[in-house]
């Protein structure tokens, strides 16, 4: 009697353990298809907009260049370049990874349909979903192992004493005394990067790189000065980072919005200026991280934002914005931004502000952009408004 009674208890653990991992692997799937969604959403994007000069030129080497770029992510299974004609201009084709969703993205430049970028991602395997979750799973068998063996020596305990042991409580341990932590340093944090997807930067002449970033420089300073934001380092191929630290958190997200609007305003216009003399020029974008503190991982995350937003545009994280402050701006889509680690980021792009800001920013590019003309045209970012 005793031996059935032990074996009905491992089959209903062995039951359990079974039941629990098929929930974690469905689990794990779903939420492995959401980052893969808004991933393939972002990657073909982002190809469309970096193959729009070269689609509209027919520039095959440009986009072999672009599309060769994917070669070094695993997840990728198939990159392609098609004209309005659905001709193929450009392609990569992983020689191992096993075809997954597709995604496809609309190529135009000024209002003019040239094709489309489709990308698609390599399949989720189960294997992949269980090698990812080992030591969850491990971790589970351990557990209902530990508990079965449990529960056969609390059996075999009360056969042999005839009574059950009530096991006397361990005395609590001594609690150390630690100091307390530091106080949390809230603030936004905006971002700044050269859109430059087939780094241009690093091929022109040193003295045209550095007159570019003295330029986005100088645009910088006015921008940071007007709305109290701390430029961390000066501008560089990398971008650089601004801080927020205004008390306020509505008005501390609110002047960090309005800055990076301001400065991308600045620098598009600058790109006008700069293109019609003849100079070299490239776009930015922008991340805005609101940030419980300022540290150096909620920093790396503004980084990670401003990599994913789209050529002259801003992103901008939710989690930690003043409802107040988002209620002054347009926002467009929301998204989730995957960091690593099982955390998902809830972000969105910051279309415009409110009319009346977005007048504000408009007529301070006018008057910045217009006193600093000259200076830009020849490349002395040394003009002073």
């Amino acid at each position: 009697m005793k031996s059935l009674a032990w074996g009905k208890l491992g089959a209903l653990v062995l039951v359990s353990f079974v039941v629990h991992t098929l929930l974690l692997v469905t689990s794990v799937e779903s939420e492995l298809g959401r980052e893969q969604e808004l991933e393939g959403q972002l990657l073909s994007a982002q190809l469309a907009d970096g193959a729009a000069q070269a689609t509209m030129a027919h520039d095959m080497l440009s986009l072999s260049v672009q599309t060769a770029g994917f070669q070094d992510k695993p997840n990728i299974a198939s990159v392609r370049v098609f004209d309005n004609k659905s001709n193929a201009l450009a392609e990569y084709d992983s020689d191992t990874a096993i075809p997954g969703r597709a995604f496809s993205a609309p190529i135009s430049l000024q209002g003019q349909a040239l094709g489309h970028a489709d990308i698609q991602l390599t399949a989720i395997s189960h294997g992949d979903v269980l090698r990812r979750n080992r030591t969850t799973i491990g971790i589970s068998a351990g557990l209902h192992l530990g508990i079965f063996v449990l529960a056969v020596l609390l059996g075999l305990s009360r056969r042999a004493s005839g009574e059950t042991a009530v096991a006397a409580a361990p005395a609590p341990a001594p609690v150390a005394t630690e100091p307390p932590p530091p106080p949390l340093k809230p603030a936004a944090l905006l971002q700044l990067n050269i859109s430059d997807p087939n780094n241009l930067l690093m091929r022109v002449n040193a003295t045209t790189a550095d007159e570019l970033l003295t330029v986005f420089d100088h645009l910088l300073d006015r921008a940071a000065r007007l709305y109290g934001g701390h430029v961390v380092s000066p501008f560089s191929p990398a971008g650089t980072l601004v801080v927020f630290s205004e008390p306020d958190p509505v008005e501390r997200a609110f002047k960090a919005m309005v800055c990076g609007q301001l400065f991308l305003a600045l620098a598009a216009g600058a790109d006008v200026q700069r293109r019609a003399a003849g100079l070299f020029s490239l776009p930015v974008k922008a991340g805005l991280h609101h940030a419980a503190d300022d540290n150096a991982a909620e920093r790396q995350v503004a980084a990670t934002i401003a990599q994913t937003a789209p050529s002259g545009r801003m992103l901008s994280s939710t989690e930690h914005l003043d409802l107040d402050a988002l209620d002054r701006c347009q926002p467009g889509q929301s998204l989730k931004l995957a960091l690593g680690a099982g955390r998902e980021l809830p972000i969105i792009v910051i279309e415009r502000l409110q009319a009346e800001f977005q007048q504000l920013v408009h007529n301070q590019t006018q008057q910045l952009l217009g006193l600093n003309a000259a200076g830009l045209a020849r490349g002395d970012a040394t003009a002073e408004a």
